[in-house]
């Protein structure tokens, strides 16, 4: 089923997504946590980066709309999906916007950097570096993008019905772990939102497979 395949597919992008980061900065995961010293990342880096956006944009965001859709459908039954999916699909547009934007600008940025005439143009252009990647990370992401996954997945969780144990209890800790993920966001509290964030990224592939197999399309 179309469906299936595509929440498979997005499973697989989602996973590929951290080691392609990894990848992008020699496996030194602490770089991640400082974009003004991603900037000077080489042409090579910045393509793994790149990648890994583009994964994130289909397999975290865009590849959901659709299963936002067949769940909706499925599950119809239950009120609360009619607002759920209207935070199901926002979570997914404002995430993919925001992947989107970084596969673009720190290509763009770290291009225009690698050619700077001078310092003061290199600070410059490390400081817009620096901005865009919090504008994403911390405001599209972190403050918007989570709250809406965060009552998106608790709701379907309250929306599945008896044979669905397994994706509602996937569903509601996905959905903690992403709300503990924007509220450290909310109140700049790394300590939580990383390892929160870290569940997230972990959790979502867990749960799209989780529905491939425990969730039978409408009137089956």
């Amino acid at each position: 089923m179309p469906i299936r395949a595509a929440a498979l597919l997005a499973a697989a992008l989602c996973l590929a997504v951290y080691p392609l980061l990894l990848t992008g900065v020699d496996f030194d995961a602490a770089l991640l946590e400082h974009p003004a010293a991603m900037v000077e990342l080489d042409g090579a880096a910045i393509l793994w980066l790149e990648r890994a956006m583009l994964a994130d944009m289909l397999g975290f965001y865009l590849l959901q709309i659709p299963i936002a859709i067949f769940l909706h459908l499925r599950l119809r039954a239950n009120p609360v999906m009619n607002y759920a999916t209207v935070f199901g699909v926002g979570y997914c547009l404002i995430g993919a916007i925001g992947a989107a934007a970084l596969s673009v600008a720190w290509p763009t940025l770290s291009a225009l950097y690698q050619s700077a005439p001078d310092e003061a143009a290199r600070i410059a252009l490390r400081d817009s570096f620096t901005t865009i990647s919090a504008v994403v990370n911390v405001g599209l992401w972190g403050r918007a993008e989570f709250l809406l996954g965060a009552l998106w997945w608790i709701l379907i969780g309250f929306a599945a019905d008896g044979t669905m144990r397994a994706f509602r209890a996937v569903s509601w800790v996905l959905g903690g772990a992403t709300a503990m993920a924007w509220l450290g966001n909310l109140v700049s509290a790394p300590l939580l939102a990383e390892p929160a964030l870290m569940a997230y990224m972990v959790l979502v592939p867990v749960w799209l497979i989780t529905m491939v197999v425990g969730v039978r399309p409408p009137n089956a």
